[in-house]
């Protein structure tokens, strides 16, 4: 049998000894600040454009409330009435009435009206004067004075009429019925008779159905007879406007509703010859 032996520990030598001491120098804690109840470890700063590790919290901004998109809406509109209400232009006349658009066909929420119906607390409507619209919540809905003068020329105008030019409406509000009911509050124009017409009796052909724009203009389409390149098309929004003029639809993008711009350069993509429109002063009166 062999007996245990005890394992002789060897002193360190001093070879030894002074590794040790250059090891614990490199590893030196933290430095320490001595306060008046404790100790505190006093970390290094940061070098000057080094991140310090936390994530910087972005100042947000403040939130646009329905109320600031409804008055700064209307501001437009208002100005809209002052600069565009009577800068329009009508086809002249060595215009040839072929040459124009057989359909032309207008969006509904901030092209010819606004505010846009998701913005407003909605029906019951009460009707202030033909161009102003009262909602429940004492919102007033109102439609862009170049707008209801653009609908009121193709209406009226002798060249539209005897090319037989149709107007409709295409719109993707998911308030349709509120949308029939101001379309049928406005007005947009007095016969000869001094009887108002409203925006419904001039758009009779209306197509209000969510989905993309292009499904209403083939149901138009069908409905009217009309090639794509015999249409016009005003929107406010890009995206609409590239997709159907994309079916060969003469289309005019006009953020912010329709503007006396807007409509002249829709009547120039079928026509160049265009006159100042002449407004009787009744009709002159009306729209203000």
């Amino acid at each position: 049998m062999y007996r245990n032996r005890r394992r002789r520990v060897r002193p360190p030598t001093s070879v030894a000894l002074s590794a040790i001491s250059r090891r614990a120098t490199s590893m030196s804690p933290p430095s320490v600040a001595t306060s008046g109840r404790a100790s505190t470890i006093t970390r290094a700063a940061p070098a000057s454009g080094a991140s310090s590790g936390r994530k910087q919290r972005r100042r947000k901004s403040p939130k646009t409330t329905r109320r600031d998109r409804i008055t700064k809406g209307t501001e437009a509109l208002l100005q809209n009435e002052r600069e565009d209400g009577r800068g329009l232009r009508e086809p002249g006349p060595s215009v040839d009435p072929k040459t124009l658009p057989g359909l032309v066909v207008y969006d509904l929420d901030d092209t010819v009206w606004f505010p846009e119906l998701y913005m407003i607390a909605g029906a019951p409507f009460t009707k202030i004067h033909g161009n102003a619209v009262e909602d429940v919540m004492g919102d007033v809905v109102r439609v862009y004075a170049a707008a209801r003068r653009s609908i009121a020329q193709v209406y009226t105008h002798d060249a539209f009429r005897r090319r037989g030019t149709k107007i409709a409406v295409a719109s993707r509000t998911h308030r349709g019925k509120w949308a029939r009911e101001l379309m049928q509050m406005f007005e947009i124009i007095e016969d000869e008779d001094g009887v108002s017409v409203s925006l419904a009796d001039c758009a009779p052909l209306v197509d209000i159905a969510a989905g993309t724009k292009t499904k209403h203009f083939q149901r138009l389409r069908e409905r009217t007879g009309v090639a794509y390149g015999d249409m016009l098309f005003f929107d406010n929004e890009r995206v609409n406007v590239d997709e159907v003029a994309r079916m060969g639809v003469r289309c005019v993008h006009c953020p912010g509703g329709v503007s006396a711009e807007a409509h002249n350069r829709g009547l120039r993509l079928f026509v160049e010859d265009t006159v100042p429109e002449r407004l009787d002063e009744a009709s002159s009166e009306r729209s203000k």
